[in-house]
This record gives C-alpha cells, sequence and structure tokens, in this order.
C-alpha cells in the first residue's frame, strides 16, 4: 500500500511535480522546462516561503488554467493567480476532495469571509464552519 506524501510537506520539488501534471491535463502534453530545472525549482520555493503550500496549490491551478507554459512566467505573475484568504488549506481541499455538502460550505464560507464588518453571529457561523471543515480534514488525513 502506498500513502501519498501530506501537502504541508511538499517541497519545491513536489510542487513541479504537481505543476506537470496540471499542465498534461490542461494541455493535454508533457511539460519540458522553459529554463534550467534547477531554476524553475528555486522558483517555487521561494514562492513556498511567501506564500504558503495550499495558496500555491492553488495558484498553480489558476494559472495553468489560465493559460500560463512556464514556471518563469507564472511565478513572476504569481500575485495574479494567489487567492486572498485566510483560508487556502480548506478552499484546495475541499474543493477538490469534498462532498457536495461540504462544497456548499465553502462558497458560504467565502461569502462570510468577504463581509466588510464582522458581527458576532457572522464569526460564528465562521467557527463552526471551520470545525466542520477541522473535523473533515482528521478524518480524511490531510
Amino acid at each position: 500500500m502506498t500513502t501519498k506524501k501530506q501537502y504541508e510537506k511538499y517541497t519545491s520539488k513536489d510542487l513541479f511535480a504537481y505543476w506537470s501534471e496540471a499542465y498534461k491535463v490542461k494541455h493535454n502534453v508533457k511539460y519540458s522546462h522553459r529554463e534550467f530545472g534547477g531554476t524553475e525549482l528555486s522558483r517555487f520555493k521561494d514562492a513556498l516561503e511567501k506564500y504558503g503550500i495550499y495558496a500555491l496549490l492553488l495558484g498553480i491551478k489558476k494559472g495553468i488554467d489560465s493559460g500560463e507554459r512556464s514556471i518563469r512566467f507564472f511565478c513572476e505573475n504569481i500575485d495574479k493567480y494567489i487567492v486572498e484568504t485566510n483560508y487556502a488549506k480548506y478552499l484546495f481541499l475541499i474543493k477538490n476532495f469534498a462532498p457536495p455538502e461540504l462544497k456548499a460550505l465553502l462558497v458560504e464560507l467565502g461569502v462570510l469571509e468577504t463581509k466588510w464588518t464582522q458581527n458576532v453571529r457572522t464569526q460564528k457561523r465562521l467557527v463552526e464552519i471551520v470545525e466542520k471543515f477541522d473535523d473533515w480534514c482528521e478524518i480524511k488525513g490531510y
């Protein structure tokens, strides 16, 4: 039985593999290096340190879906692809792996997070949603 590497333990090499896989799915061709491989890994390492793994995974998917074809240009334009949220972990995991009920809560979380002023009821609902997501992540081993 093989176990999948936890996302929190991803390195620049894992990000490159994720990029390559997403690139192949989108463009139906294998990704070929546009510059020296070590440079691409270094770009991912810097981005990982700056944005965190989940924001970067979301950004990679968004970048490739938007037509980015090289890691260099993706990293140079990364601010266009990074989603500004306090809940990048949940956004990535729920969006990609959760059942429809949790995906509906993800939409609600996004609406609540974007409110300019958060009253006590809003904050309480945010906590409830995050607790549900935490429970699901714990059950699934994320």
